[in-house]
């Protein structure tokens, strides 16, 4: 009997939308056992995933046709799981958690259809409400408000299939007793006394916009639109009605359901979790009597920046203001701040490094209190790291025949020849990736340059900053981080110029010898095509360094560090740097991935210069390397 009634229980749970609590922020609250009338509350419930605003055609038959199995499979498997736990529950065991029947509904299916669906979509909702007293330990709706906002968006294209959906409203509206129902019901006989909040509200959605399914041959066969709220339908398949179009009335009204139970200092806080149809849901709830703390917000800021705190929009007759602190969801880079923080005052100033849960408790002259939690989330700061050099092939061709000396050499021939007929490989640099400084340092190998610098190991002070937070009573009061971040990618193609003619700074190694140009065109070899297929391996350089630094651009990991010792926090900005540096040196380590750019006939100077020597050459051809060869040569 008891087994038979704890599935009962993970079915009630399931479906009053009671959502379990993985991250769940309840206010340390020390008030009365009882609170006096009437309660106050507000509620924000929010909702983002494919589900989250299901309008438009392609939006209800993509969740319809896979959002809506799998969330059936994953009922299914969860009841599995759940018979099979509770079944070895021994007879003393209380009922099952609320994290349990979460990972019930999750296990087995891994599949995240957020990720799957290209549909965007989100509903916010924010309640305010008065709950009087209208029976025993039962209160109810009095008066409110709702506002609200709902948007989606998809753009699907396959071949001579298009898709689109996209619709946004917004509105408000009084909440009505007679309608509506906010009940909160008190269990006296617990010890403490627990208390249930049952929300379960309705409004008019006031939505625009349009979907449509194109298909190539047809043009649009079928399209919604919405204007003000109300739906109309047609399409090709509509065209012989009256108007071309069926009016469908008003789009579907918006809902918002929540339950939560608790004893007092439980009925505020945030709960987050994901439904059946991988919606990822939060809602944020308070109810309060006497005094009110509100803790503005929410608050957003950059690393290191003041941030005002404001507790203005608090009720009642306050007398004292606290705020405290804690490492937020994105607090884990660092030390976490210091424990003890703690400030005072309506309104205070603090500087924060990373994501900081902030409280702000008050508390009036009769020892009534309440808290409120708010998170403070750290921007990323917009930076990147420059790559200054050709980004088209009419830049790159711009710096050829510069007469900076290009190091290094690469084997552009092995020709058989006289006088011997021996076998001879000719090395002559072509092109070179070369990071240039117009300093005394010329052309160099390390493509990351701090701004100013003629060593590109010496980072700190140069290509960033680091400051120390300097905040009495703050969190991070004494602790070093990033200030100011500048490196930057400088690339220059350059043709060696023994391979140029003339007008573009060619020359020869030895008085008197013709150029290298001169005499393939003479001979009628494809030099031209050679040089030109150098200019487009070069370019490449460009194109993969670019591509390497973007999927490896350490800007935004040195932008959320900070420490509570200097060098420890210099040595890991130079960390950071350095692996960029080598996944950019590796990733655009020859051979490239367009491989061969120019195969011919070409005729060379002989490395002793005793003579000319006539073979096949190519541009772009390299033995092939493994990655641990590339890292071998970039470290």
């Amino acid at each position: 009997m008891k087994k038979t009634l704890l599935i009962l229980l993970v079915f009630a749970l399931l479906l009053t939308s009671a959502p379990p609590s993985p991250l769940a922020l309840p206010s340390p609250l020390a008030q009365p056992a009882m609170a006096s009338d009437p309660f106050h509350g507000e509620l924000h419930y929010r909702v983002r995933g494919p589900a989250a605003a299901p309008y438009g055609i392609g939006t209800a038959l993509l969740v319809g046709a896979i959002g809506l199995p799998l969330a059936v499979i994953r009922v299914q498997n969860m009841l599995v799981t759940a018979m099979d736990v509770i079944a070895q529950l021994p007879t003393t065991t209380e009922h099952p958690s609320m994290q349990r029947v979460h990972e019930w509904a999750h296990e087995g299916i891994p599949v995240d259809i957020s990720r799957i669906l290209p549909i965007a979509g989100s509903y916010d909702a924010r309640l305010t409400f008065t709950l009087q007293r209208t029976g025993t330990d039962r209160y109810e709706l009095q008066s409110g408000n709702i506002t609200w906002s709902a948007s989606n968006r998809l753009n699907l294209s396959d071949g001579d299939v298009i898709i689109r959906d996209g619709f946004r409203g917004s509105g408000g509206q009084p909440l009505d007793p007679a309608r509506d129902t906010i009940t909160l019901r008190i269990n006296r006989r617990a010890n403490p006394p627990t208390y249930e909040l049952d929300v379960d509200v309705n409004h008019a959605s006031t939505i625009s916009g349009s979907s449509e399914i194109v298909l190539g041959p047809f043009g649009q066969i079928m399209s919604l639109d919405a204007t003000g709220g109300n739906l109309t339908m047609g399409g090709l398949g509509f065209m012989l009605m009256e108007g071309g179009a069926i009016d469908l009335g008003p789009t579907p009204d918006g809902y918002v359901g929540y339950f939560r139970t608790g004893t007092m200092d439980q009925l505020r806080g945030t709960e987050i979790w994901r439904d059946l149809l991988d919606n990822a849901v939060l809602v944020h709830y308070n109810l309060y009597s006497q005094v009110r703390a509100d803790a503005g917000g929410p608050y957003t800021f950059e690393m290191g920046v003041p941030l005002d705190l404001s507790g203005q929009r608090s009720e009642g007759a306050i007398t004292d203001w606290t705020w405290t602190f804690a490492p937020g969801p994105g607090c884990t880079d660092g030390p976490p701040p210091h424990g003890d923080a703690e400030k005072t005052g309506e309104t205070t100033t603090v500087t924060l490094l990373c994501d900081t849960q902030i409280t702000l408790e008050v508390v009036d002259a009769q020892g009534n209190r309440d808290t409120d939690i708010v998170l403070a989330t750290r921007v990323d700061r917009d930076w990147e790291i420059p790559f200054i050099g050709p980004h088209t092939r009419e830049e790159a061709d711009q710096n050829e025949g510069r007469l900076e000396t290009a190091t290094g050499g690469s084997i552009l021939a092995r020709a058989v020849g006289p006088p011997d007929n021996r076998t001879y490989d000719v090395s002559y640099t072509s092109g070179e990736n070369v990071s240039y400084i117009p300093a005394p340092a010329g052309a160099r190998d390390d493509l990351f340059i701090p701004p100013g610098s003629g060593d590109p190991r010496s980072w700190d002070d140069d290509g960033y900053t680091i400051g120390q937070v300097t905040d009495p009573g703050g969190p991070f009061d004494g602790m070093f981080y990033i200030e100011s971040f500048d490196i930057r990618i400088h690339r220059r193609s350059l043709i060696h110029r023994m391979l140029l003619p003339a007008d573009q700074g060619g020359r020869t190694a030895l008085s008197g010898q013709p150029l290298f140009y001169d005499r393939n065109v003479a001979e009628g070899h494809d030099v031209d095509g050679y040089l030109e297929g150098i200019r487009a391996h070069e370019f490449e350089h460009s194109v993969e360094i670019l591509k390497a630094i973007e999927a490896h651009d350490p800007a935004p990991d040195i932008d959320a560090m900070y420490h509570t010792d200097r060098d420890a926090l210099r040595q890991r900005a130079d960390e950071a740097l350095d692996a960029a540096r080598l996944e950019v040196c590796i990733a655009t380590s020859d051979p490239l991935p367009g491989g061969v750019t120019w195969r011919g006939t070409l005729t060379f100077p002989i490395d002793d210069h005793s003579g000319w020597v006539t073979g096949e050459g190519s541009a772009g051809e390299f033995p092939p390397q493994d990655r641990a060869s590339r890292e071998a040569g970039c470290r």
